[in-house]
């Protein structure tokens, strides 16, 4: 508050570039985001008077905070940079951000830029096989980086860094979008936990929190009640500054795509298009050779129906390249050739309908003669009446572009979408919801942030060495800068499993616990903040958005066994059991469980599952139900699903020796059962 005041003063005197970026600065590491909006005020009243570079950072921000001046600031800016190819590369790029990629005035800024670029960029040219040779490397540096990752060999912002990806989009993303995934094959992990840790005691006064705990806390909503646990919360100085940055990364899809897509998915609900099934073999040599979306709907035209007459068409524009080419190479479709047509075929039919007018015409012609070439055989053959028209994804973007898609029905022409096509409407539209969820998580830890810092409850960390940041990019990242904290501070929560494996962190101050969320939750139940409900209820949602090693224990398993119902000598799933089965075969199929290393886990594991099991066969539990219970928890049990986890060598001994063990402590009865229970 006292920086802002003494910069407020300063600027009263002053018109300084390094005031009005200290400003934006304190707005942002505040967390006082929407008094940006001010400053993007002043910014355009005075737009005469700034030059081009800080005009497109203060487009930037007016896009940020949704400014009615954004457009106007963009625009300005490349008219004053309009011989800087950053300058015009960057007004594009805010173009694509808002979705009026497709305006002229975009359209020259990049293609300006281009014309500008050198041999050190920011545009480089650079052909289709030279993006393919560097692939093996980017292949090669992908693979060790996922592998680290595995391993727990490597923080997951760091590993991010590596693979041009954010800490959101690696994090929370699969986080949010698991628990809707029916399949749990295709559920992501979030390496958030070790499993070589131990439930930690949690009574300290003064700690500090990373990101990836408070993305954990904000998506359970225990940001607020974790907060009041404790006197002191201490964050890392560039935590708003990266959590600013992550949002404006938020819309990782560009609007217009996104649009584009609820607009086919409106026109498939109302029938104006049609989805195709998939349901038709498909030519695999063809599929090779063209890719599976074409060759299925090549294959569609192929379908003897004696019913319907109407011809069948595949429209995709000419040519069409062997997939492994390198668009060098035309595939031979002339066997097909009665059954292809070009979207300038879709054209002249509307056209012969009467469905469009003549500037409606010219637009389209002109947009096409752009984009695509018409088949050979289209002189002498035009579209029939009534025909039943497949588009593949590159015709439903230029037909829809030119906005003909939803004149085919009132042409008597039934045009039909690919399963690929429509997955993918299906994908944008279902991101695009996670990218609301995600705006959701960063502004609830924003709140939280500002509102902490305000009445001092938070207090802002150092800034670190300068010197080592620009040494290193992700040096200033919230999660290893809180690492920085150790001094100031009781213990430090991190959910990274590549940092929190381990129990401390050496510092002058001698050694500062490593904690997470988990442990956090064990200390708000313990400390009565909330009940066992809750408590088990937040560990679920953990399994469900696919944390990796949540521990679970023997009264956590029976008290969901406890509320399920039986029918036909089967368990009748809860969604917590089913999460706790899931959550075990994910990680069981995957490559993150590190033996021995985390052998904690495991063992916790099955201890818990075995003792649970032998809990069943009690006098007030009906022999039908234990046996359904037994049933369900044997499944989990079995040792020999990890063998693949266990080295070479150790493998084989455990699937012989392992599983042996494992019957035999089946088969020992526990202390404490009464002996009629024996003797059965």
């Amino acid at each position: 508050m006292e920086s802002a005041l003494a910069l407020k003063k300063l600027q009263a005197k002053r018109d300084h570039p390094n005031d009005r970026a200290l400003r934006v600065n304190l707005e942002i590491a505040s967390g006082t985001w929407s008094a940006l909006l001010l400053h993007v005020n002043d910014e355009w009243a005075k737009r005469d008077v700034r030059k081009a570079d800080e005009l497109i950072r203060t487009a930037q921000l007016a896009h940020f905070v949704k400014s009615p001046y954004a457009k106007d600031l963009v625009c300005f800016s490349a008219e004053k940079g309009s011989d800087n190819a950053h300058i015009l590369l960057a007004a594009y790029s805010l173009a694509t951000s808002a979705g009026w990629e497709d305006d002229s005035k975009a359209a020259e800024w990049l293609s300006k830029a281009v014309e500008l670029s050198n041999d050190s960029g920011p545009i480089k040219s650079m052909s289709l096989k030279d993006l393919v040779d560097r692939k093996p490397e980017w292949d090669r540096r992908e693979t060790v980086t996922w592998q680290k990752i595995h391993e727990g060999s490597m923080p997951l912002f760091a590993a991010a860094y590596l693979l041009n990806r954010s800490l959101i989009d690696m994090y929370l993303l699969p986080a949010l979008a698991n628990p809707s995934e029916q399949d749990p094959r295709r559920c992501g992990l979030v390496p958030a936990y070790s499993g070589a840790r131990q439930s930690l005691p949690c009574n300290y006064r003064i700690v500090a929190m990373d990101a990836t705990t408070l993305l954990t806390l904000a998506a359970l909503g225990l940001l607020e009640k974790a907060g009041d646990t404790f006197d002191v919360l201490v964050i890392p100085h560039s935590t708003l500054g990266w959590l600013f940055e992550e949002k404006q990364k938020v819309s990782f899809l560009q609007p217009s795509r996104v649009k584009n897509a609820s607009k086919l998915r409106d026109m498939l609900a109302t029938g104006l298009l049609k989805e195709l099934t998939g349901s038709t073999e498909v030519d695999v040599d063809l599929a090779t050779e063209v890719g599976v979306e074409l060759a299925s709907l090549i294959a569609e035209t192929q379908v003897n129906n004696n019913e319907d007459k109407r011809q069948r068409i595949v429209v995709r524009s000419s040519p069409v390249y062997k997939i492994d080419s390198l668009m060098e190479e035309e595939a031979d479709l002339s066997v097909y050739h009665s059954h292809l047509f070009s979207c300038l075929a879709v054209v002249n039919k509307l056209k012969q309908k009467g469905q469009l007018t003549a500037i409606e015409e010219r637009r389209a012609r002109d947009y096409l003669s752009l984009h695509e070439k018409t088949w050979p055989h289209e002189l002498e053959l035009s579209l029939p009446d009534g025909a039943i028209l497949y588009l593949d994804g590159l015709s439903v973007t230029y037909l829809q572009h030119a906005g003909l898609l939803k004149k085919l029905k009132p042409a008597g022409l039934e045009g039909y979408l690919s399963v690929q096509e429509t997955e993918e409407i299906d994908e944008l539209l279902r991101y695009e919801q996670l990218g609301t969820e995600i705006d959701e998580i960063i502004e609830c830890i924003r709140g939280f942030l500002e509102a902490g810092i305000k009445t001092g409850k938070i207090r802002v960390g150092r800034i670190p060495d300068l010197v080592k940041i620009e040494e290193l990019p992700v040096r200033n990242h919230p999660t290893l800068t809180a690492l920085d904290l150790g001094n100031d501070v009781e213990a430090i929560f991190v959910d990274d499993r590549g940092i929190n494996q381990h129990s401390n962190i050496d510092n002058m101050a001698g050694h500062t616990p490593i904690l997470t969320t988990l442990d956090m939750i064990d200390s708000l139940y313990s400390k009565h903040e909330i009940n066992l409900d809750q408590m088990f209820d937040y560990r679920i949602k953990l399994r469900q958005a696919g944390y990796l090693f949540v521990g679970i224990t023997k009264n956590e398993l029976e008290y969901h066994l406890s509320t399920i119902s039986v029918a036909d000598d089967c368990v009748v799933e809860t969604a917590e059991l089913k999460a706790i089965r899931e959550n075990i075969l994910r990680i069981r199929m995957s490559h993150f469980l590190q033996l021995p290393k985390e052998s904690p886990w495991l063992d916790n594991l099955m201890q818990a599952l075995i003792l649970t099991l032998k809990a069943q066969w009690r006098s007030e539990i009906d022999e039908v139900t234990a046996s359904a219970r037994s049933e369900w928890l044997l499944q989990c049990l079995d040792i020999r699903g990890w063998a693949q986890c266990f080295v070479a060598g150790d493998s084989v001994n455990m699937i012989i020796h392992g599983r042996s063990a494992q019957i035999m402590s089946l088969l020992l009865a526990p202390p404490d059962i009464p002996a009629e229970i024996k003797e059965l």
